[in-house]
Parts: structure tokens; C-alpha cells; sequence
């Protein structure tokens, strides 16, 4: 694995999940030291009445992190380095928390301190204070009345699905380097100088800008944007490259880019398209592509839909690939006329290839330098259409003859360059974002290719990142299935039991709730981050829950009736659970308010899972509690005599 931006993060994502092994076992001991157990006593009862909801809250973590690696697309190469890191190093926690935690705590300095035990009325874990009573109030309220407190994690489930459709979607946040390009482009045929001078112009806007502090042109050529990058050469295309003072202030970037914007309108047969530096190859954000046989279908399909795409909110930059190539000559031969004068075309052809453009049938070496040697038609004989026509090439019989004799000249166009996509002839329109989601977009670019079909024999379909974004979220869905099963398995195992892990399940959905809610909050869209970070709830919520159920079912097994069991087990795992999603959420702050470079890509992580685990926390407590008395369910505990009977 390389130490990367993504493995970083997962480290500083996991630096809260870590320590979350050791509270709970640290805290399971602490408490048996509070009911006057000896150090070594206290250390051996706490660790393994833990033991066995700690390796499951592990196992389930990352199982769910485990099918990241796997995802194909942007979304793979983005976390698969996170994914390994996150496994490895939770792994490494169960062991030390297992293992070195009860050791060290058998072997701390002090006396033993004997206190009264929790009285069976329950009251709050030395050290909850208002907040102990607080929830201990609430929890009586929900076991209570166990009905409606599902109807309202319900209702708050369904607002949450609703609150969805208010979400914006895209690939991949936008990422700002402080850098960005302009692609200019002047009619065919400009002269380089020309091309030049336009350039010059339009940066010297940014000469006195103290924004920038760094522009540099080149005429000539241009680096196309999108994944298949490259640089085309021609004396009508040129660059302008901007890079700003202050990198980390995306809004001077947009200022200096409208800047530049509203001067390239200004003048004339000018066409810009402004991109900028990406941590990965991605395609153009807004891509459709045409596929036709026929070049002139293809053309004037293309150039129907411009003027509709154009009035699509959002979309800058609009580009066709299918563009006119530089004035041409086209010579078509008379095969007949040919014939009966006794030539063959592909003399003639040879012989106006060296008339024009010449051959070289000897160099000129200049010390280390060999400079070709041309020989053609002086150039006010090849100058214009008439001078073509007039070329004088010789007969079968030695007589000379004009070119027109045997053939039409005619000027023309031809395509710059012919596009191959899936084996079929294509033209691309592209165009860039600017104030609108990608998911935005894409109804309305489906809205235009509904009203206006594509003629026979021509077929268009969305690619570009839209593309990009179905594979991963198709990817991602499968992931968080798989890991909703593999968890679910583990579960299964851990508890012997098909109902309780159901139970457990129920804090996935209730983590919808808060991802939905920060999101909406911090005007966050969804993106293959904000995905991934839903793939990793699935492991991380279930944790409370798990050492919830695993605490009510041993207080069961000891002989408590069901009620009293849910009571004192919620209470009893108030504090490790507060413990356990503070040092998570604390561990995420730094990314959600994290700056510099990719910064873009941390934040909604952070957001997401830190939004999901305090609002899955806080309805688990309640939630969880109150399920678990409305479904039946059994519990293997062992008689005095050693036999195994099961209680309702």
C-alpha cells in the first residue's frame, strides 16, 4: 500500500474507531473494580464479559470495509487504500484490547476503592451525571410505551427518505488547487501570431490582478481536458495558465475565472473553455455521445442539439469534437478522360504531390545539422485555386496538359479529426459545470434528447462522468449490500440467534436519519464519498448495539425478567457507548473542517459518518431498547444443575 491523501484519512478516520475496543473493555473493567473486585478479578470478569460483543463490533466493521476493495470505478481507486488501512488497524485494536488492555489494568498502582453496587432501581453510571438521569427518564418513557416510540423512529426514518429527494448528486466533489486553464480556440486558418496576440490581450486582464500570482499563454497548441488528456497542436489553438496567490480560496478562483469569461466575450470569433488540474483522470463532466456512419448526419444532428443544450442552467464551456478541419483543395479525377489520353490516376496523383508539396532528393548538412532539400512548383504557381488547376503534367505521348483537362478542383472542408467510440464513428458534445449538481443536469440533458430523437441511422447516449457515476453508485449498492449480509452474519453467529441481529439491523436505518440531516445542513451533495461513508455506517452503527444486545442477553442468561434486563443493560452501557461515539466523532472533526489539498474529498466522509453515528447513537439507546421488548425472542441460559433452558 502507498502512503497516500486516502490512506491518511483512513487513518484519521479510524484513530476514534480504534480506541473504541479498549473503552469498552476498560470501562467493563473499571466498573467491576467500582463493585469491589480486586485488580486482577476485575480485569479478567471485565475483559470477558465484553469479549465476545467487542470481536463482533470488530468483525462487523470490517466486513463492511472489506467490500470496498473490491468496488469498481473512481470509488475503488479512491478508497481501496483506506479500506486496507482501516481493516489492518482494527484489527490490531481487538488484539491490544483483548490483550495489553486487562494486562495493564491487573497491573495499575492504587487502592482498592469498595462502593456501594447500583441499586436495582437503576440509577445513572457514576460519571453521567444530568445526562444519566436524563436518559434514564427517557428510557422508562419509551419502554413504556414501546409502540409509539417505533412509530416515531418510523416517521423520522420516512422524512429521511423524503429529505432525499432535496439532495444534489455528482461524481466527485469539485477540487480546488488554486490553479485553473483557458483553452481558447480562433477560426481555422488563424495565423499563430494572430493567435498570439489574442492571448497577450486577454492576459493582460490578469497583469495587475493581485489575486494571481502566476500567468503564462502558449499559442500553437493546447492541452485537451478529460480523461484521454493530450496535447493537440495548431496555429488557432492556444492556453492561457493561471495560478493564484492564495491556493486555498476557491472563491478568488471563480472571481478571476468570471473575469476572464466575461473578456473572451468581448472578443470576436474568440471560443474559451476553462478546466483545471484533477487528482485523477476523469472524463468531462457532461458528455453525449452520437454514433453515425454518415459524417454529415452526424454533424448536423450535433449542431441541432447545441442551441437546446445551451439553455440548460448549469452547463458552460459547450463544445462539439466535430469540427470543421482547415480550407482544402479536393482534386476528383475524370477515370474515363484518363484513360483515353492513356495516363493512370496514380501517375497523375504522384505527380501533383511533387508539383505542390515537393521532394526532398537530397540534404544539406551544416555541422550537425541536415536540412532537406526541396524541390516543387515555385509557390506563385501553386498559390490559389486557378494556379491548381493550371498545373501542367505530361501526357502519354509527351504532350503537356493542364490538370483541369483531367479532373474537377474544387475548395472544401473536411473534418478536423473523425472520432472512433466503441468501433462506430461518433461526435462528442461536451461541456463543463458551473452552479449545478451533476444529477441536476442529467434530467435535463434526458429532457432534450426526448425532445429532439435522433434521425435513422443515429443513436446518442450520455456519457463522460454521468457514465462514471452510474458504475460507481451501481458498485457502491451492491457493497452496501454485501455488507449489510456479511454483518448480518456475523451477528448471527455471535448472539446464536436469527431475531436479534434483525434487532441490531434496525440502527442502519435510524443512521439514514442523520446522514440525511447533515447533508441537507451542511449543503452537502451526495457523491461516491458520501457513499462510501454510508457503506461504512453499516459497520460502525451496529457496534452500539451490538454490545447493547450482548448486555441485556447476559443480564437474561444471569436470570433478570425481560423488562428489567432491557432497563439495566441500557444503563449499565450508557457511558462506554457515549464514550465509544465521542472518540469517533471527535476523530472525524479534523476532516470535516479539514483545509488544503484534498480537503474536498475528506470533509464529506467526515460529515457523513459523524452525522450518521450521533444520531444512530442517540435513537439507538431509546429505539433498540424498545424493540427488543416487542419481538419475541429466546435466550439459552444455564440452570443451577448445568442444563440449558431457554427463556421467552
Amino acid at each position: 500500500l502507498s502512503l497516500n491523501i486516502m490512506s491518511l484519512g483512513g487513518l484519521t478516520l479510524g484513530i476514534g474507531m480504534l480506541v473504541d475496543n479498549a473503552i469498552v473493555v476498560l470501562e467493563s473493567i473499571h466498573r467491576k473494580r467500582e463493585e469491589g473486585l480486586g485488580l486482577v478479578r476485575a480485569a479478567v470478569d471485565g475483559a470477558s464479559e465484553v469479549a465476545g460483543a467487542v470481536t463482533a463490533s470488530t468483525l462487523t466493521t470490517v466486513a463492511v470495509f472489506l467490500p470496498i476493495i473490491f468496488v469498481e470505478g473512481i470509488a475503488g481507486q479512491l478508497f481501496g487504500d483506506m479500506a486496507w488501512t482501516v481493516s489492518l488497524a482494527l484489527s490490531a485494536s481487538l488484539l491490544v484490547a483483548l490483550t495489553l488492555i486487562p494486562m495493564a489494568s491487573a497491573l495499575g498502582g492504587g487502592k482498592s476503592k469498595e462502593i456501594e453496587a447500583q441499586k436495582e432501581s437503576g440509577a445513572a453510571p457514576a460519571g453521567m451525571g444530568l445526562f444519566g438521569r436524563t436518559y434514564g427518564r427517557l428510557l422508562q418513557i419509551a419502554l413504556e410505551r414501546p409502540w409509539a416510540t417505533i412509530l416515531l423512529a418510523t416517521v423520522a426514518f420516512a422524512l429521511a427518505v423524503v429529505g432525499i429527494r432535496s439532495l444534489e448528486t455528482e461524481l466527485i466533489p469539485d477540487i480546488s488547487e488554486g490553479e485553473f486553464y483557458i483553452e481558447a480556440k480562433m477560426p481555422e486558418g488563424t495565423a499563430v501570431s494572430e493567435t498570439d496576440r489574442v492571448l497577450q490581450t486577454l492576459g493582460e486582464k490578469l497583469a495587475d490582478d493581485e489575486r494571481v500570482a502566476l500567468s503564462y499563454t502558449a499559442a500553437g497548441s493546447r492541452l485537451v481536458s478529460g480523461g484521454n488528456s493530450m496535447n493537440t497542436k495548431a496555429e488557432h489553438y492556444g492556453q492561457i495558465n493561471v495560478v493564484l496567490a492564495d491556493r486555498k480560496d476557491p472563491r478568488a478562483e471563480e472571481l478571476v475565472a468570471e473575469k476572464l469569461r466575461a473578456k473572451a466575450a468581448l472578443i470576436p470569433e474568440l471560443e474559451t473553455t476553462f478546466g483545471k488540474p484533477t487528482y485523477f483522470s476523469l472524463k468531462t463532466p457532461i458528455e453525449i455521445l452520437i454514433f453515425s456512419e454518415d459524417l454529415q448526419t452526424l454533424d448536423s444532428f450535433g449542431r441541432r442539439l447545441v442551441p437546446e443544450l445551451t439553455k440548460i442552467r448549469g452547463l458552460v464551456d459547450l463544445r462539439t469534437s466535430f469540427e470543421e478541419g482547415n480550407p482544402e483543395y479536393r482534386v476528383i479525377f475524370d477515370r474515363s478522360r484518363l484513360a483515353s489520353l492513356g495516363l493512370d490516376m496514380r501517375t497523375v496523383a504522384e505527380t501533383l504531390r511533387t508539383r505542390v508539396l515537393g521532394t526532398v532528393p537530397t540534404r544539406f548538412r551544416e555541422e550537425d545539422r541536415q536540412i532537406d532539400i526541396r524541390v516543387r512548383n515555385e509557390e506563385e504557381e501553386r498559390q490559389s485555386l486557378n494556379d491548381i488547376r493550371n498545373l501542367i503534367i505530361q501526357g502519354a505521348d509527351g504532350r503537356p496538359l493542364r490538370l483541369l483537362t483531367v479532373a474537377a478542383i474544387r475548395q472544401d472542408r473536411g473534418p478536423a479529426e473523425i472520432h472512433r467510440i466503441q468501433q462506430q464513428r461518433a461526435a462528442v458534445l461536451s461541456a463543463d459545470l458551473e452552479g449545478r449538481s451533476l444529477g441536476a443536469v442529467v434530467e435535463d440533458l434526458r429532457r432534450v434528447l426526448r425532445e429532439n430523437p435522433p434521425p435513422p441511422g443515429v443513436t446518442a447516449e450520455l456519457g463522460g462522468q454521468i457514465e462514471e457515476m452510474e458504475l460507481s453508485f451501481s458498485s457502491l449498492r451492491f457493497a452496501l449490500i454485501l455488507a449489510v449480509f456479511l454483518v448480518y452474519l456475523v451477528m448471527a453467529s455471535t448472539f446464536e440467534s436469527f431475531i436479534h441481529p434483525l434487532i441490531v439491523l434496525i440502527s442502519v436505518p435510524l443512521a439514514l436519519v442523520g446522514v440525511v440531516a447533515g447533508l441537507l445542513l451542511t449543503h452537502t451533495p451526495v457523491s461516491i464519498i458520501v457513499f462510501i461513508g454510508v457503506v461504512m455506517l453499516v459497520g460502525i452503527v451496529v457496534n452500539n448495539a451490538i454490545v447493547l444486545i450482548d448486555t441485556v442477553n447476559q443480564l437474561r442468561r444471569s436470570g433478570l425478567e425481560k423488562m428489567e434486563a432491557v432497563r439495566r443493560g441500557a444503563r449499565l452501557r450508557l457511558r462506554p457507548i457515549m464514550m465509544t461515539t465521542l472518540t469517533t466523532v471527535l476523530g472525524l472533526l479534523p476532516m470535516a473542517l479539514s483545509v488544503g489539498e484534498g480537503a474536498e474529498l475528506r470533509a464529506p466522509l467526515a460529515v457523513t459518518v459523524s452525522f450518521g453515528l450521533i444520531v444512530s447513537t442517540l435513537l439507538t439507546l431509546v429505539v433498540i431498547p424498545a424493540l427488543y421488548l416487542l419481538v419475541p425472542s429466546q435466550v439459552r441460559a444455564l440452570t443451577p444443575e448445568g442444563a440449558e433452558e431457554e427463556l421467552s
